[in-house]
């Protein structure tokens, strides 16, 4: 899948699961920025990102405004599925908050029980498909890293 904003990472990722940046079900404002810490500490992008971390937002007439703290109450493809008994794995390069991380800013995903779900690093995906363990839909958070091609 690929997300439909033209835009940063943050809010890309949250298009991938949710089809929106909305801060909640009923908000037309909308996560516009990658998340930022006024300290430069620690990973962003979550709920379990420090408290300082706030995202831009952005409301229909294209106007930014008000920064949130960049965790979500809203609904995902997640929770439809987990509604639904599908089984699901996300798969991402380290534990907790990061700008591919969508997950980790839906509240009821990050807090609940669904989050054992979520698996890192990426690559725990392929040892899960040579020991046949794939969940029904998988996604897969690659790792920014960059390969050296061989030539």
């Amino acid at each position: 899948m690929f997300q439909t904003n033209q835009g940063p990472s943050f809010p890309a990722h949250q298009y991938i699961i949710s089809g929106t940046s909305s801060i909640d079900n009923r908000s037309d404002v909308k996560a516009a920025e990658n998340p930022t810490d006024p300290r430069r500490k620690g990973r962003v992008g979550g709920c379990n990102s420090l408290r300082s971390t706030r995202v831009v937002t952005i409301d229909r007439n294209g106007v930014e405004g008000h920064p949130v703290y960049p965790c979500f109450d809203r609904i995902s493809i997640m929770n439809l599925m987990n509604q639904r008994d599908v089984s699901w794995r996300y798969y991402q390069e380290y534990s907790g908050s990061g700008l591919w991380h969508a997950v980790d800013a839906i509240k009821t995903i990050r807090e609940g029980p669904s989050y054992e779900n979520v698996r890192w690093p990426s690559s725990q995906v392929l040892r899960d498909i040579a020991s046949d363990r794939l969940a029904e839909v998988t996604f897969v958070t690659p790792s920014a890293a960059r390969v050296r091609s061989r030539r």
